[in-house]
């Protein structure tokens, strides 16, 4: 049986950086679906839908991360691949991102436009 996509885009979306997929994350509901170690503090939830459903999706990860101590990120595929994948973040979030991780090099995988591939398998742009 081949994997349902799903799971696969779970898997796109942890590879680049080593990170890694939640098994079964659904039945706790307490785990993100994805750990990406250089993005700490953060409670990932990954959504393959063909209709968005952004502020419900920030809500639900909200109420996840906040009982975690963490901060929610959604990353959903949009039915557009040019501008898929998509983060959803609060600005807040946004915010501490960029200040904290400016200076850091090597603080992630990366980004598009700097070769490598995108979540999914498209290349990124300027490649």
């Amino acid at each position: 049986m081949p994997e349902q996509r799903w799971k696969r885009f779970e898997r796109d979306v942890a590879a680049p950086g080593g990170g890694a997929r939640i098994p079964v994350s659904g039945r706790n509901p307490g785990d993100p679906d994805v750990i990406l170690p250089w993005l700490p503090g953060f409670f990932v939830e990954v959504r393959d839908r063909m209709r968005p459903r952004p502020l419900r999706w920030m809500r639900e990860v909200w109420a996840k991360a906040h009982a975690r101590g963490e901060r929610p990120l959604v990353i959903f595929k949009a039915d557009a691949p040019h501008l898929s994948p998509l983060v959803l973040l609060r600005w807040a979030d946004f915010e501490r991102v960029v200040r904290d991780g400016q200076d850091r090099p090597g603080a992630g995988p990366a980004a598009a436009g700097e070769g490598g591939r995108a979540p999914g398998g498209a290349r990124a742009q300027g490649d």
